[in-house]
């Protein structure tokens, strides 16, 4: 079984944040895992870091991040997505942080985004 979730912004709405919240929540049996599919960004050309908070944690750099995906913004298909694991078997709403660097608390920002 799998599900697709589709998110999008304007530019003057879009801070870097995407946020999603279900009237009832999504209760998942078993293991399941996470993936970017698709993204589009306007006006951003280079690597995005994906971030949530329905992800196990990775390590980068030897630092443990919430990290979903790396896309490249220049592309609008991400040719192999990289899936990682959903530690929450309830999900009542989904987070999303887009980052130009990992480590950084900077994050992408006035561009259209779906």
């Amino acid at each position: 079984m799998s599900f697709f979730l589709n998110f999008s912004a304007k530019a003057d709405n879009f801070k870097g944040t995407l946020h999603s919240e279900f009237a009832k929540p999504f209760r998942l049996r078993g293991d399941w895992e996470v993936g970017v599919y698709s993204c589009h960004i306007l006006a951003v050309e280079r690597n995005v870091w994906v971030m949530s908070d329905i992800v196990d944690f990775s390590y980068v750099n030897e630092i443990p991040m919430r990290v979903m995906d790396m896309v490249d913004a220049t592309d609008t298909k991400n040719g192999k997505p990289m899936y990682s694991k959903v530690i929450r078997k309830t999900v009542s709403s989904i987070n999303i942080e887009f980052k130009e660097d990992p480590t950084s608390e900077t994050l992408v920002a006035s561009t259209d985004i779906t």
